[in-house]
C-alpha cells in the first residue's frame, strides 16, 4: 500500500503549497479550509500507519475501513449539530472534512 501512503502524502504537498498561494493573495478563508483537507489527509496517513503498525497484513484493510467508518460517523454527528444551531462555520468546516474522507475512502478501495 506504498501507492495509499504516496497518495496522501502528495495530497498534504499539494495543499501546504495550495494554502501558501492563497494566503499570499489574502485570502484567509479559503486558505483555512485548506488547511483543513491537509490536517484531514494528514489524520488519514496517520491513522494507516498506526493500524499497520498494531494489525496483521490481511487484517489491515477491514480496521482502517472501521477506523475511517468511525470518523465519518463522529463527523456527520458534528456536522447536523452545526445545522441544528446555524452555525455555518462550522457547517462548512464538517462538509469539508466529510467530502476529503469521502475521497480518501475511495482512494483506499480502489486501491484494495
Amino acid at each position: 500500500m506504498g501507492k495509499f501512503i504516496a497518495y496522501l502524502e502528495d495530497k498534504v504537498i499539494t495543499c501546504e503549497k495550495e494554502e501558501k498561494q492563497l494566503i499570499a493573495s489574502e485570502r484567509k478563508d479559503e486558505a483555512n479550509l485548506v488547511k483543513v483537507k491537509n490536517n484531514i489527509y494528514g489524520v488519514c496517513k496517520t491513522i494507516y500507519e498506526a493500524v499497520g503498525k498494531n494489525t496483521k497484513p490481511e487484517e489491515l484493510n477491514e480496521k482502517y475501513m472501521a477506523k475511517l467508518d468511525h470518523l465519518s460517523r463522529t463527523w456527520n454527528e458534528s456536522y447536523e449539530k452545526a445545522k441544528e444551531f446555524h452555525d455555518v462555520e462550522k457547517i462548512v468546516v464538517e462538509e469539508t472534512k466529510l467530502q476529503v474522507l469521502k475521497e480518501v475512502i475511495a482512494y483506499f478501495k480502489a486501491e484494495m
